[in-house]
């Protein structure tokens, strides 16, 4: 007879913990020259396709995209992070559910705002397993990186 008792819970970060995770939707908004929304659409998508598997590092993500869309480092983060909105319910949720069971996080996120949010909503110690597409080295949906 098959066993059928919950083993673990894997959790996303964007789209789960947060509300939004359209990148393409984020760099719309948030452009202000509209002459220039495919330069920007191209540059956010380069940079994050290879930060989020750790090939460029996180920060060169923000400089080049702060730099595109003149603004400070700061600004530009705290705009992403603002745009993504939080799910404090979902966060709670996570929280009880790894007092109970294995939990882990499989994320494509980039390093520096995965680690910044965890800490943030105080999740550093939450799971049992973090797996940070940057760390890696491979991003879902590759079968890679639920192994």
């Amino acid at each position: 007879m098959e066993d059928k008792k919950i083993k673990g819970i894997i959790f996303d970060c964007i789209g789960v913990f947060t509300e939004n995770f359209k990148l393409v939707q984020f760099v719309k908004d948030y452009n202000k020259n509209s002459e220039k929304e495919d330069e920007a659409i191209k540059l956010m998508l380069g940079l994050w396709f290879k930060a989020r598997v750790g090939e460029i590092d996180s920060n060169l993500f923000w400089t080049e995209q702060a730099k595109f869309h003149e603004v400070t480092v700061e600004e530009y983060k705290k705009s992403f992070t603002e745009y993504l909105g939080l799910r404090p319910k979902v966060i709670t949720l996570a929280k009880g559910l790894a007092k109970n069971y294995k939990t882990a996080v499989l994320s494509n996120h980039i390093k520096d705002w995965f680690e910044d949010f965890l800490k943030a909503n105080d999740l550093e110690n939450t799971f049992d397993f973090l797996a940070p597409s940057y760390d890696l080295k491979v991003s879902k949906p590759d079968h890679k990186a639920y192994n």
